[in-house]
């Protein structure tokens, strides 16, 4: 009959620390999807295209000679900053897409498709320190008479040269977003400056 009184005593045990346990999980699953509906595309986004790493991977090509190959480096889609972040939100709250497109065998372009909350001069940067580049390897700022309302920044690679040209453009919602254009070239790019 004891016995049967301590079985008893621990089957109870054992029911009620289940539950406890089962409310408390329960709080902790309804925390998570608080907070997960909190996050952004861009917490949850993660991928491993990372501008910098794909601009030092051209430029490299550019510097030894190897002729530049559109299987390899032709692209659409999301770029990264050094954590896996895409660099911008689009105005639709997706990750923004970028475009690369192999030009010639010694020049490739780069350039963001949709508006958002780019901010050019982080992006410029953030390229730059990754690349080495310092300030006295520019050749070039300011504005050009082919594309008056864009700010243009040519660097100096040391085998070629890196263009960075960065135009503010207008929705059609009225929002306004930059629109950046960044070239590698084995060629000096041809400026008329104003």
């Amino acid at each position: 009959m004891r016995m049967y009184s301590y079985r008893k005593y621990i089957w109870t045990g054992i029911m009620l620390a289940a539950l406890t346990l089962c409310g408390c999980s329960g709080n902790h699953h309804d925390r998570e999807a608080a907070a997960d509906s909190t996050r952004t595309a861009d917490e949850d986004y993660h991928a491993d295209n990372d501008i910098a790493m794909t601009l030092m991977s051209i430029t490299d090509a550019i510097r030894v000679g190897e002729p530049l190959d559109t299987a390899l480096y032709n692209f659409e889609g999301i770029l990264t900053d050094g954590q896996g972040h895409p660099l911008y939100t689009s105005l639709k709250g997706m990750p923004g897409t970028w475009e690369i497109d192999v030009l010639s065998p010694t020049s490739a372009t780069i350039w963001n498709v949709d508006l958002g909350d780019l901010l050019p001069d982080d992006l410029e940067n953030y390229i730059t320190q990754a690349m080495g580049l310092t300030p006295q390897q520019i050749i070039y700022r300011g504005r050009t008479e082919e594309q008056p309302a864009s700010e243009v920044s040519v660097y100096d690679f040391n085998g070629g040269f890196l263009r960075i040209e960065t135009r503010e453009s207008m929705a059609t919602n009225g929002l306004e977003g930059a629109l950046v254009r960044i070239s590698a070239s084995k060629e000096v790019p041809a400026l008329t400056v104003l």
